[in-house]
């Protein structure tokens, strides 16, 4: 057997075990076949070294004709490129143009009036390219003639083109023209800056159109607005009294504050005055022992203090300072002495009662001075406890008056500015790179289109090897067989080369044999199993050099082996053994056969094992030597004997 076909038939003889003996596996493979986890790539890998002839072929091929129809594109229609870069903005509202914001939110209309959302750079993209825009530009190119109109694209431009991930800027526009004729590029780009950017000009106007008639529609409306919070601002200042209820406010909160200090003044000076009585009821003072400053008016912080009759007050100083000066010149029991004493003792109970009743009526007055002053807080405080109220709503009201005097404001400006802004034709985006054309070819690139050739190559060659080794209906390795036979593999010979590591590749072998002559003895049923036959579909496939080998490890193993050669073609057993093919299996089918013993021939240095011929060849026709040979379905036999 060889490793490239196996037997298209089912062996079926009852003698034979069902199972199928692969030649050509490796080594290390036992006889349950190799392991189902090969990778697909180990498959390929397999496959394309199997047909590396068709695949090497294939890929050769394919990639020199890519190399020459690169370079044929590059010698005969080289395609160039140019183009020019764009600053853009909003056609309407440019950066850094917004209106001022007032303190009314006037700014919110202006914005708006401008319709100022920003359009996504992919939909902008999307307009430039279109007819609507580059239209005009194809339209002058046929009008000169020109049949073969370039390709105009419109892309981002990278912030910094020299990082490895370059960060797109959303402000820059890139136009790229690409066509055969660098002249005609040249004109389309310039062209394509023409109208790109009278197309910005365009929207621009159109947007500040719109945007006055938006003001316009808007305008009776914010004024009717204003004028209905001025009337609703008006009634309130006449339903509550008030002008500027914060200036009010204010006011009312130093006058509390005033009377409530003169209250706590007022309260202090009746407790002096309480105090001050009871030291006069105890002859502690006298009225000439203090002094009294009136307050102003009934208001004052303090109370005057003074006696009804000041003559009899004086009366009394004049009558102690005489006596005074009389003790000092006479006893106290003198006249003089006792006279001035009984006119003092006389005057002093008259001049205490009129201090007491000073007193008194100080204090009353003091007390009615506070009550006021409590009454006046009290009237202060509830005037000043509604105004929070009234604050808040004025405040409203004023508040909701501003934002749309504001808006009124912000009208009148923006309208004046967007009138300007429409009289003026300055162009809302700024070329900052100039249209030029590279005078080199940009396509084909000779070293990308060698690459993608060579590429093309190696994949059509895998392709190539793959369909190649499809179409082949021979089995190429023992999974092959196992799924095609539905049978279990017995085991893998492996080939013996002509390598220098003849002595491991003997040892595999050997190891091989062994394996499949285990595997032959612990087959279901094997017990009863003393024959087996070898055969293949082609000659020259390796029957006779495993048939000897399974035949010498199985006598190795202990077995007395009987080798049948049932090859009537080409005998070849008995050459490798050096025996004689005088004698054999076709000596045995004669008319008057010998005895078996007689024909078999025993193996030098192998006791337990002997060789059956192949015998004589018959010369007959080749048509019977097929005949007879097809008979025994088998090339090569080998027998176990019981031992003895």
């Amino acid at each position: 057997m060889a490793a490239q076909t196996l037997p298209q038939t089912r062996p079926s003889s009852p003698d034979l075990p069902q199972a199928v003996l692969q030649d050509g596996g490796s080594p290390d493979q036992t006889s349950g076949g190799r392991h189902d986890g090969d990778s697909s790539l180990v498959r390929l890998l397999r496959v394309l070294h199997r047909r590396r002839a068709t695949a090497l072929l294939t890929a050769g091929a394919v990639t020199l004709l890519g190399g020459l129809f690169t370079l044929q594109r590059r010698l005969v229609a080289p395609l160039y490129q140019g183009g020019f870069t764009l600053l853009i903005a909003d056609p309407v509202n440019e950066a850094g143009a917004a209106a001022p914001v007032t303190d009314g939110g006037g700014a919110s209309l202006e914005a708006l009036a401008r319709n100022a959302m920003r359009n996504d750079v992919p939909t902008l993209i999307r307009v430039l390219q279109s007819p609507a825009v580059l239209g005009p530009v194809d339209d002058a190119l046929r009008a000169r003639g020109i049949s073969e109109l370039p390709t105009v694209k419109v892309s981002l431009q990278a912030a910094d083109p020299d990082q490895k991930t370059p960060i797109l800027a959303s402000g820059v526009l890139g136009v790229q023209a690409v066509g055969r004729d660098p002249q005609v590029l040249q004109l389309t780009l310039g062209l394509a800056q023409r109208e790109m950017l009278g197309w910005a000009l365009e929207q621009r106007r159109a947007k500040l159109a719109q945007g006055v008639r938006f003001l316009d529609q808007q305008a009776p409306v914010l004024q009717q607005k204003s004028d209905r919070l001025q009337r609703e601002l008006e009634r309130f200042r006449t339903a509550h009294g008030v002008i500027q209820p914060e200036q009010e406010a204010a006011t009312l909160r130093s006058q509390l504050e005033a009377v409530r200090n003169r209250a706590i003044a007022q309260q202090a000076e009746q407790a002096r005055l309480l105090e001050l009585r009871e030291q006069v009821r105890r002859g502690n003072l006298t009225a000439r022992a203090f002094v009294d400053t009136p307050a102003e008016g009934s208001r004052g912080g303090s109370v005057a203090v003074g006696l009804d009759n000041q003559p009899l007050l004086e009366q009394l100083t004049k009558v102690e300072q005489q006596l005074a000066e009389t003790r000092a010149q006479f006893r106290d029991d003198s006249l003089q002495v006792r006279s001035l004493m009984a006119t003092r003792d006389q005057l002093r109970p008259l001049v205490h009662r009129k201090e007491l009743q000073a007193l008194d009526t100080s204090l009353r007055l003091n007390a009615q001075a506070l009550q006021a002053s409590v009454g006046q807080e009290n009237q202060l405080g509830s005037e000043f406890r509604r105004l929070p109220a009234l604050l808040r709503a004025y405040e409203a009201i004023n508040q909701r008056l501003r934002v749309a005097q504001g808006n009124v404001e912000s009208y009148l400006r923006t309208r004046e500015q967007f009138q300007l802004e429409i009289a003026q034709k300055n162009v809302p985006w700024k070329v900052i790179v100039p249209p030029a054309v590279n005078p080199e070819p940009v396509e084909p690139k000779l070293s990308r289109g060698l690459l993608q050739s060579l590429a093309l190559g190696l994949v059509a060659g895998a392709g190539a090897a793959l369909v190649r080794d499809r179409l082949d209906t021979a089995l190429q390795d023992p999974d092959d067989a196992r799924r095609a036979l539905a049978l279990p593999l017995l085991g893998h010979i492996p080939c013996q080369g002509a390598g220098p590591d003849r002595d491991a590749e003997g040892f595999a072998l050997q190891e091989a044999l062994r394996e499949l002559a285990s595997s032959l003895r612990f087959l279901d049923g094997a017990r009863d199993l003393h024959s087996l036959g070898l055969t293949s579909a082609l000659p020259a496939e390796g029957k006779s050099h495993v048939a000897l080998l399974l035949a010498r490890t199985l006598a190795e193993l202990g077995q007395r082996v009987l080798l049948v050669d049932a090859d009537l073609r080409r005998p070849q057993l008995h050459q490798r053994l050096g025996l004689s093919n005088s004698r054999g299996l076709t000596t045995l089918l004669a008319a008057d056969p010998p005895d078996l013993f007689q024909v078999l021939q025993p193996v030098p240095g192998l006791d337990a094992l002997a060789l059956l011929a192949a015998g004589p060849c018959p010369r007959r026709s080749e048509e019977h030597t097929s005949e007879l040979q097809s008979q025994f379905r088998i090339s090569y036999a080998v027998f176990c004997l019981k031992k003895k």
